[in-house]
């Protein structure tokens, strides 16, 4: 977890998991590792996984 405050609560733990349900304008789009979105409802927006997606080196 990133923000602007200069620290996190997270710091440190490990989380394991995985999202449920993921909602695009309040509307489900995935459940459960299912797409259920209506075709055509949402857009992919190309990008890059910016520093938090770089590798560590270890």
């Amino acid at each position: 977890m990133v923000g602007n405050t200069g620290y996190t609560p997270f710091a440190g733990r490990t989380v394991k998991g995985w999202p449920e349900t993921v909602l695009v304008r309040g509307r489900p789009v995935a459940r459960n590792g299912a797409t259920v979105g209506a075709p055509g409802s949402g857009r992919h927006i190309p990008r890059t996984g910016g520093w938090a997606a770089e590798p560590t080196g270890g």
